[in-house]
């Protein structure tokens, strides 16, 4: 039941249940729910054969165990490359191909620091690190006399 609320003049506001329309609900037909759920059917499955390609991969490398190591470990990457070329005839794999691509194209335009600028930061990063290294072993030497003191075990 909405409850109403009385204005000045005598009018009347409904509260937010009376006013609350309820969305409209389509009559379940025939057709098949959405082209996404084919979609995600079909990346599933290309899923599941990228997993099959990497699995072959490592099954040959101990399948192959007396073989040279250098020819198992071709085996595994032709499995990992396989599956690369799996994945990427899905729509998330060719949309992480064109991320890589905008995450190189944008690791081009940083300002990257010199040599230089890196050799100081990283020796003011290790002058930082003993210097509270050493500080804290103060303040624990400090907490453990201070407890052995309150404890009188000192």
């Amino acid at each position: 039941k909405a409850t109403v609320s009385k204005t000045v003049d005598g009018g009347s506001i409904p509260s937010a249940p009376a006013t609350f329309q309820w969305p409209s609900i389509k009559p379940i037909t025939g057709q098949v729910a959405s082209p996404s759920m084919n979609e995600t059917t079909k990346n599933w499955a290309i899923f599941l054969a990228a997993s099959a390609c990497v699995v072959a991969g490592v099954y040959g490398f101990y399948h192959f165990a007396e073989s040279a190591l250098a020819l198992r470990m071709l085996i595994v990457l032709a499995g990992l490359a396989a599956a690369s070329g799996v994945v990427y005839a899905s729509a998330p794999g060719k949309d992480f191909v064109q991320f890589a691509r905008e995450s190189i194209a944008e690791g081009k335009k940083v300002a990257w620091p010199t040599r230089k600028e890196t050799i100081q930061m990283t020796l003011i990063v290790f002058a930082f690190a003993i210097i509270m290294s050493i500080f804290l072993a103060g303040v624990d030497a400090a907490i453990g006399a201070l407890i052995s003191w309150l404890t009188k075990r000192g």
